[in-house]
């Protein structure tokens, strides 16, 4: 049976600079755009000064964090760094707004998000064909035929391919996830070998079991050392694609590889790839730059017919060799980086169009904050001194200086698009700058958008168990006790930052396509039932009120875990759990300290005797704490894309840190890896959601929000594209953005 995806499939949860999409349509699809040069250009040459027709004169200063000068497509690692690139560079694929993969960028898709239409353009067509009786997916992709790199060369699928087989060379390191998908010839390829694909698993269990110490000595040398904890039982997909690699070559009859078989061109602006069964994630491994082949690698060895693709196979470092001047097909034109700042004019080959603005520069700001946070402490603590009460005063005198170095530095004019992460007062000054109520008016415009970090409590059901039994119905009422109470307490987050947090309740970023919507008539406010069911609080309701509803319901979770109540504490039997051990990761260290001093003291008010340790360094600290009855619960964060369900909640799991063991829970996330159509798919995640939650061992805490803020005096308000998200920068629509 053959199916095939018309709309798109797979969710995708990558950083939001993503330069294959654009947005801002508002009652109707906009037409697609066309790339207008203004300059005559010819193949590998272009006179371009960068000025088109409309264009200000004046560059547009955005901040930026310190720079590492790594700036190649393929190794660029830094925040700064990466956007140095990707303002130079366009993807294959791209997504909306909600993280959701377009499909058909070449025609454009109208979709709607947080009711409002925009329209999305990308460089490519991608459509799915997976034929279950084979077992294999065919990816077509057709890219538009009229894009062309800022120094005139014409974008093919040539580049396309050049990009991909670096992507997946051996000696690639960086964070692309295509070397890790079941393309056919893939690991072949990788391993040198054509008999790699072909071993089992069980037979690499054997073969790691009879050369134990020599696998872990090559998977230590090259750089896999995260994998050896995974020898012993030999079961991991990772693993075992890092032990084809290694015995492939070793197997009698194997022969030399030179190309991925999966990997066919079928047209200038054309081709297809082919994938062992099928793998949701594989449509997102597709959101790379389309780098120049004739740039970045050498077209004399480019020869896809001799297994050549312009470079040498095992070897990329001359393509990574240019870490000074990126060049691509995106909205601008790198010129030069010098004074700790990174100058552009705009491309007129866009395929989106020339941008509005010609020149834009990126400045490394954090000197300058430095120093104006510097002045700004020194000037709080003078005006403290001139404003200090008497000693039997309760007045509390008004700030009158600006707390955020952000802020001054855009209404000084330093630069005219800047970011940063706000709150309390801080948010206040906004309103305070604009000498308004609005977050938005004269001074500054401000959009708020998800820093693209999903922050969750965790708790270990091994050490919050019951008589030892951690999936009995009183290891769970106990779970859901402490669930309860913790959920009614992040609000206190929402008190103390306002517009700075979106709260979450459900294990996934609100944004997200696949994220059950407040609108929904089966949307629930996580861990806010009684026992029987029964709602405890509305969102409306205050954080006292939440917090009293939450701890009578925690009682009688409590009364159903085996614990006696006597008045409003619960009096513990012989064995029964009384101590509990909340761990703070460093990043959570003076961030999240009134929903934990909250939790703390409603927990021993019920009668727990409850310890916070602040002195968890890593990830591996905080296993081994947990593995050792050492914490019970912990305060823990993860990036917003990262979906990788199995590694986190499938009972042999080395990152399940919360001792998960459902039958229940693993049965809905395997039906997430089968194909199904976008509305199945959401449904299926509402599915898997609700089984996790059910569980109690993940309550959903918060997103932090960054400000982005507009120069309202420099920047055209109608220019900047609406409802940004961590998934859709406003870097998307840079093209538009005009000055005042």
């Amino acid at each position: 049976m053959r199916k095939q995806i018309k709309n798109g499939l797979a969710v995708t949860l990558a950083a939001a600079m993503v330069f294959g999409s654009a947005g801002c349509g508002r009652t109707k699809k906009e037409p697609k755009p066309m790339p207008k040069a203004t300059a005559n250009v010819d193949s590998g040459n272009t006179t371009a000064s960068g000025k088109g027709s409309g264009q200000t004169d004046t560059p547009l200063v955005v901040a930026s964090e310190s720079f590492s000068k790594k700036f190649n497509p393929f190794s660029a690692e830094t925040e700064a760094d990466k956007q140095v690139v990707a303002l130079t560079q366009v993807d294959l694929m791209s997504v909306d707004r909600a993280g959701r993969m377009v499909y058909h960028g070449i025609d454009g898709e109208y979709r709607s998000y947080q009711g409002e239409f925009f329209t999305y353009y990308g460089t490519c067509n991608l459509s799915v064909d997976y034929n279950e009786e084979a077992g294999e997916t065919k990816y077509h992709i057709t890219l538009r035929d009229d894009m062309s790199f800022s120094d005139g060369e014409k974008l093919t699928i040539d580049d396309v391919i050049f990009s991909m087989y670096v992507l997946c060379d051996t000696s690639y390191q960086g964070s692309q996830s295509l070397k890790d998908m079941p393309i056919k010839g893939l690991l072949n390829y990788r391993a040198d070998s054509s008999k790699a694909e072909a071993l089992s698993e069980k037979r690499l269990q054997k073969l790691i079991k009879k050369e134990n110490g020599a696998f872990k000595k090559w998977l230590r040398k090259t750089g896999r050392s995260e994998l050896i904890s995974q020898v012993k039982h030999a079961r991991d997909t990772e693993l075992l694609n890092a032990a084809r690699l290694y015995f492939g070559p070793k197997v009698k009859g194997s022969r030399k590889v030179s190309s991925i078989s999966g990997i066919e061109k079928t047209g200038d602006y054309e081709m297809t790839i082919t994938t062992r069964g099928y793998k949701k994630e594989m449509s997102a491994a597709l959101r790379f730059p389309i780098c120049a082949l004739h740039y970045y690698g050498d077209v004399t060895k480019y020869h896809p017919e001799q297994g050549q693709f312009g470079f040498t196979k095992g070897d990329i470092s001359a393509v990574l060799a240019n870490e000074s001047t990126p060049m691509g097909a995106g909205a601008y034109r790198y010129i030069k980086y010098e004074s700790d700042i990174v100058y552009y004019t705009s491309n007129e080959l866009y395929y989106k169009g020339c941008p509005s603005v010609a020149f834009l520069q990126l400045k490394d700001m954090k000197k300058i904050l430095d120093e104006t946070r510097s002045e700004i402490r020194k000037k709080q603590m003078e005006e403290a001194d001139r404003k200090a009460p008497g000693k039997d005063s309760e007045e509390k005198p008004e700030p009158t200086v600006n707390p955020s170095a952000e802020l001054m530095e855009l209404t000084n004019g330093t630069v005219d698009v800047i970011s940063g992460n706000f709150r309390g007062e801080q948010l206040d000054w906004i309103t305070g700058t604009n000498e308004s109520e609005d977050y938005s008016g004269k001074k500054v415009n401000t959009q708020f958008v998800g820093d693209g970090n999903y922050h969750y409590v965790g708790l270990h059901a091994g050490n919050l168990a019951v008589d030892g039994d951690k999936n009995s119905e009183q290891s769970l009422a106990l779970r859901k006790a402490i669930a309860t109470v913790v959920s009614a307490a992040k609000y206190r987050l929402k008190d103390e930052t306002g517009n700075a947090v979106t709260m979450l309740n459900y294990p996934v970023a609100s944004e997200s396509w696949v994220s059950p919507k407040r609108s929904s008539e089966t949307y629930e406010l996580a861990f806010a039932k009684s026992p029987e069911g029964k709602t405890l609080y509305r969102t409306k309701d205050s954080t006292e009120k939440k917090e009293a509803k939450a701890k009578e319901a925690a009682l009688a979770y409590l009364e159903q875990a085996g614990y006696t109540i006597n008045g409003d504490k619960i009096q513990a039997k012989k064995g029964q759990k009384t101590k509990l051990v909340i761990a703070k990761m460093p990043e959570d260290i003076d961030r999240k300290d009134s929903m934990i001093d909250a939790t703390k003291e409603t927990l021993e008010s019920l009668g727990f005797q409850v310890t916070i340790r602040e002195d968890i360094a890593d990830d591996e600290a905080l296993q081994k704490a947990l593995e050792c009855g050492e914490a019970d619960i912990w305060v823990g964060s993860r990036k917003i894309e990262d979906m990788d369900l199995p590694a986190r909640y499938q009972a042999k799991a080395d990152g399940n840190l919360f001792a998960l063991e459902s039958a229940f829970v693993e049965e809905n996330m395997q039906k997430l890896q089968e194909y199904m159509s976008i509305a199945e798919r959401k449904e299926a995640y509402a599915v898997f959601f609700r089984a996790l939650l059910d569980e109690a061992v993940e309550i959903p805490v918060c997103e932090y929000n960054t400000a982005v803020f507009f120069s309202a005096e420099r920047v055209d308000k109608e220019t900047i594209p609406l409802k940004l998200s961590p998934y859709y920068s406003w870097i998307n629509g840079v093209q538009k953005i005009k000055r005042d």
